[in-house]
C-alpha cells in the first residue's frame, strides 16, 4: 500500500470501563506521535458524543480521524450487535468504514459478523470471566464468553497485551492456537503538569503530602478490602501512612460494594488512613499519580495494568499483588504482595519511605526518558501487525 493503513476501532470503553477509554486515548497518542506515515486511526464514535472533549482531542492529531454517525450511539450498540450476530454482518459499520477508506478493523468488545469482509483484529483485554467466574451472573459471563468464542469461530487475528493473557487465551480457547498476537500497550506521559501544580492539586482536594495512591475503578476484582484491611494494621501499629482511594464507578456485579467499604473504613475509624475521594478529573488523578509515595494496585485480576504503566512512565514506585501479568510488566520496578496479605502490603507501606520533590524530579526524569522507548515499540508493533493483516487480504 502507498497510503499509510487505514484503521477503524469503535469508540472503547466509557464511564463503565475508563480502562477502555484510556486505551483508545493512549492508542490514538502513540500512533499520532510515532506512526502517522505507516498507520492512521479512525476512530467511529456515536452523533451524541460529538461534543465530548476527549474526542475533539484526539481528532485534531494528525492521523487521527473521529468520525460520528448514529449508528454507533452507544445506545445502538445492542441492537448492532444483534444484528451482527443473527445475520453474520453488521451492515452500517461496514458501510461506514468503506466509505473512509479503511483498510483493518478493530474489534474490541465489539462483533461485527462472521461475514463481514475486512481484515479484523479482535482485541480480548483479558479473561476475568474464566479466572473469576465467581464474580459474574450467569448471563453476564455468556456474554463475554460467546463474544469470545464467534471472534474466535470468524477468524481474527487475536491481539492480546500480555503474554499471560495470550497463555490463557490458548489454554481457553484452543482453535485460537496460531492466531494470536502480543501487544503490550504503554502510555503516553504528560508534559504540561508541573510538579508545582500537582501539589497545588494534591492541596486543593485536602491530602496529606506523604500518601499512597490506589487509582482502581471501584470494581470487586479490584480488591480494595485488602487496602483497608492494611490501613486498619498500619493505624494499630501506630504508622503515619494515607491510603488514597478513587474509588470511581460502580459494579454492577456487586451492588452493594461502595456501601460495604464505606462502612469496613467507618467501623474501624480510618479516616486518618483511608480516604474515597470519588471520581477525580484526569488532571487530579495525573498530580496524585506523580506526587505519592507509590501507586498500590492490590487487584485479584489484571489483563495489563493502565495504572502501573502511568506509574512507571513518571517512576512512581509500585506495590503490587503478586499476579503473573504484574511480575511481567513490572518485576523489575515493584514490590509484590500476596492480594489476600494485607500484613506484608502494610509492611512495604510502612518501608517506603515520603518522596521530596527533588526525588521525584529525578525519579521522573530518569522514567520518562527510558519509557519513550516502550512508547515507540507500543506505535511500532501495532503498525506492524496491522499492516501484516491488511497485507493477508
Amino acid at each position: 500500500m502507498t497510503h499509510p493503513v487505514r484503521l477503524a476501532t469503535p469508540v472503547i470503553g466509557g464511564p463503565h470501563w475508563m480502562g477502555g477509554w484510556n486505551y483508545m486515548i493512549n492508542m490514538a497518542r502513540a500512533i499520532s506521535a510515532h506512526a502517522p506515515d505507516a498507520m492512521n486511526l479512525v476512530i467511529a464514535a456515536g452523533a451524541t458524543q460529538r461534543d465530548h472533549p476527549d474526542l475533539m482531542m484526539l481528532d485534531a492529531l494528525p492521523g487521527i480521524d473521529v468520525i460520528h454517525d448514529p449508528a454507533f450511539d452507544p445506545a445502538n450498540k445492542s441492537r448492532r450487535l444483534a444484528l451482527a450476530i443473527g445475520t453474520g454482518l453488521d451492515g452500517r459499520a461496514l458501510s461506514l468504514f468503506a466509505a473512509h477508506g479503511v483498510d483493518v478493523v478493530f474489534e474490541p468488545a465489539n462483533f461485527f459478523g462472521w461475514r463481514f469482509p475486512l481484515p479484523t483484529i479482535a482485541w480480548m483485554p483479558d479473561f476475568q470471566h474464566r479466572r473469576l467466574p465467581h464474580l459474574f451472573t450467569r448471563p453476564g459471563w455468556w456474554r463475554r464468553e460467546i463474544g469470545f468464542r464467534a471472534q474466535i469461530a470468524s477468524n481474527r487475528t487475536i491481539m492480546l497485551s500480555s503474554r499471560d493473557a495470550e497463555e490463557d487465551c490458548q489454554s481457553f480457547y484452543a482453535a485460537s492456537r496460531g492466531r494470536t498476537r502480543v501487544v503490550p500497550f504503554a502510555v503516553t506521559t504528560p508534559d504540561t503538569l508541573s510538579l508545582a501544580d500537582a501539589y497545588a492539586r494534591v492541596d486543593a482536594l485536602g491530602l496529606p503530602r506523604h500518601f499512597f495512591f490506589m487509582p482502581n475503578q471501584l470494581w470487586n476484582h479490584k480488591n480494595h478490602a485488602i487496602a483497608i484491611e492494611a490501613a486498619r494494621l498500619l493505624k494499630q501499629q501506630g504508622v503515619d501512612a494515607m491510603i488514597i482511594a478513587t474509588g470511581h464507578g460502580d459494579d454492577p456485579r456487586t451492588p452493594d460494594l461502595r456501601e460495604t467499604l464505606m462502612a469496613r473504613v467507618a467501623d474501624n475509624v480510618l479516616d486518618s488512613h483511608f480516604r474515597f475521594t470519588g471520581a477525580l478529573r484526569y488532571a487530579d488523578v495525573q498530580a496524585l499519580c506523580l506526587t505519592a509515595a507509590a501507586i498500590i494496585n492490590p487487584s485479584r485480576f489484571e489483563g495489563w495494568s493502565t495504572a502501573v504503566e502511568e506509574a512507571k512512565a513518571i517512576g512512581t514506585p509500585l506495590l503490587l499483588s503478586d499476579l503473573r501479568v504484574h511480575r511481567e510488566q513490572a518485576a523489575h520496578v515493584a514490590k509484590f504482595f500476596d492480594p489476600d496479605d494485607a500484613a506484608t502490603l502494610a509492611d512495604h507501606i510502612k518501608h517506603t519511605p515520603p518522596r521530596d520533590a527533588a526525588a521525584i524530579e529525578a525519579a521522573r526524569s530518569i522514567a520518562v526518558e527510558s519509557y519513550a522507548v516502550d512508547q515507540r515499540n507500543f506505535a511500532m508493533r501495532l503498525a506492524s501487525l496491522v499492516s501484516a493483516v491488511a497485507g493477508g487480504r
